[in-house]
């Protein structure tokens, strides 16, 4: 995602390598305008939407575009931290609510502190957990998290950090009731919900775009408009009940099924097999 695109770069690598390559995108465009999408030498993409891998087979015939299943780890560390202890301690045997990763203008902070305004603090409890990204951050997201640092309310424990050992991430979501993705604008694919699925929490995610709609094929959660607090709050209360943590349990198995490590080699050896093919180094089954 980070490579040049334009068509000088790409002429120059041509003129000095020839040999076959492929690549994996995470953050594709709308088109395939990037320069070395029409390189001699490459073969092909991966991606990790499947819609878009149909809209590129469309423009690029000569192409091979595969999906990818949107994998993530899911170790866990082999004793308690002392980060979740000290999260216990304070939670008091409230539903937890996590908000995790890099925190940035897609996480939709100024909604996130909205809903915990809003919620009864007897019952839930908010944890944030992530470096912040402020220069990402909308005005809104800005002024509400400075409402928070300057009264920050009993119910909410932040953790202004990296976490280094992806290990004790999972020990938190692991730890959490709810997962909450409503992020804004969200348009690509992302590992929340397989962390959903792989611990068998439900996840709260926006309506819009891909999330929104892996969460509601699978059954794994809820989605609700991305500005709209109040469905957030009902959401949250129904994913908690214990008859709809129950009926979430096929969904769970049925995402680990599609996005685990062996789905993603049975696809990225079909992606792999298309180009020998095109070499007829390889017959076609």
């Amino acid at each position: 995602d980070l490579y040049k695109t334009d068509q000088t770069s790409w002429d120059a690598f041509e003129a000095h390598s020839k040999f076959p390559w492929a690549g994996i995108r995470f953050v594709p465009k709308a088109l395939p305008t990037e320069a070395y999408y029409r390189s001699a030498s490459s073969f092909g993409m991966c991606f990790l939407d499947e819609q878009v891998c149909e809209k590129y087979r469309e423009i690029l015939p000569g192409k091979v575009f595969s999906y990818l299943p949107d994998i993530t780890e899911t170790a866990l560390p082999t004793s308690p931290s002392k980060l979740v202890q000290q999260i216990k301690n304070i939670a008091a045997g409230r539903k937890i609510v996590f908000l995790g990763g890099t925190i940035g203008g897609s996480k939709n902070l100024y909604r996130w502190y909205e809903l915990i305004s809003r919620a009864d603090a007897r019952k839930w409890f908010f944890l944030q957990i992530g470096e912040v990204h402020e220069s990402s951050l909308t005005n809104d997201d800005i002024s509400a998290r400075n409402q928070i640092l300057q009264n920050s309310p009993e119910n909410l424990f932040i953790y202004p950090e990296y976490l280094q050992d992806e290990k004790q991430f999972n020990e938190i979501i692991l730890f959490s009731d709810v997962l909450f993705a409503v992020y804004r604008d969200f348009k690509i694919s992302s590992n929340m919900p397989g962390k959903a699925a792989a611990f068998n929490r439900p996840i709260l995610v926006s309506d819009n775009y891909l999330m929104g709609a892996r969460v509601v094929k699978y059954g794994i959660g809820c989605a609700v408009p991305q500005d709209d607090v109040s469905k957030m709050l009902l959401a949250l209360n129904a994913l908690v009940q214990p008859d709809r943590l129950q009926s979430l349990s096929h969904g769970f198995e049925a995402y680990r099924h599609d996005f685990s490590l062996e789905a993603l080699r049975v696809r990225f050896d079909h992606f792999l097999s298309q180009e020998l093919i095109k070499q007829g180094k390889i017959g076609r089954a």
